[in-house]
């Protein structure tokens, strides 16, 4: 009687080891585990001799290089046929007709795909499918002739139409909103350079008010009226005082 819990231990102790191993001789980690998981199954097996051997692990390594010597022999012979014989000729694209009719049959209900494959690619008569598909003879000839049917319907309507865009998603398309992008009527907004003025944007467009006046005529000590009126002549110097004046107007004082 073979003992489980013997192979697991051994399995799970030494299968790690084994599939390093059988990547160094073959090059490829999907083949090695192929040779190691081929190994362990023959193994299994014969799990009452090889759980007897001196050395089980041993025993598992032969199998692995046994069995990379042979698969390297198997893909040595391949490669001289393929020699001999040529690369094979490139698969032909399908016919017009078939892709047609295979797009047509995809469109057909399954049951129906499979009534007509059987019957048309595979010659079975009508009571083989029925046996086949578990279904009775008088509804397989109802399948047949509603898939003849619905794909002859299929073949002679033509191409659907692409659907034509709708008018939304043109002016979502977009940035600003639907009206303001097509309303050329609204006059444009003011420049930039409007804006810069220091004076008030009616004051900056309004053209018709004299200008201010300069920093300069602020300078002149005298009032803004007298520093811009230049036509009026200068006033006269005044007289000096003699003492007898002086006295005079003393005395008129008194």
């Amino acid at each position: 009687m073979k003992d489980p819990s013997g192979f697991d231990e051994f399995y799970r102790g030494t299968s790690g080891r084994m599939v390093r191993y059988g990547y160094a001789l073959t090059g490829d980690l999907a083949e090695a585990q192929d040779l190691v998981q081929e190994a362990y199954t023959r193994a299994w097996r014969q799990w009452r001799t090889v759980s007897a051997h001196p050395a089980p692990e041993a025993w598992i390594r032969l199998v692995i290089a046994r069995l990379a010597t042979d698969r390297r022999r198997r893909v040595r012979g391949w490669w001289a046929a393929l020699s001999r014989s040529g690369p094979p000729e490139p698969a032909r694209p399908p016919a017009d007709d078939t892709v047609v009719v295979t797009a047509a049959l995809r469109r057909l209900p399954k049951h129906l795909r499979q009534a007509l494959a059987l019957h048309y690619l595979f010659d079975l008569p009508v009571a083989a499918i029925a046996e086949e598909t578990g279904v009775p003879v008088g509804t397989v000839t109802s399948w047949l002739h509603r898939g003849r049917r619905e794909l002859a319907a299929l073949l002679s309507a033509p191409d659907p139409a692409p659907a034509p865009r709708g008018p939304r998603s043109a002016a979502y398309d977009h940035r600003r909103p639907p009206a303001a992008a097509f309303d050329r009527s609204r006059p444009p907004a003011p420049s930039a350079a409007a804006y810069d003025d220091p004076r008030p944007p009616a004051a900056a467009f309004d053209r018709s008010r004299p200008p201010a006046p300069s920093a300069a005529a602020y300078d002149d000590p005298r009032p803004p009226a007298a520093a811009s009126d230049r036509s009026r002549p200068p006033a006269p110097p005044a007289a000096p005082k003699n003492s007898a004046a002086r006295l005079e107007e003393a005395t008129d004082v008194e």
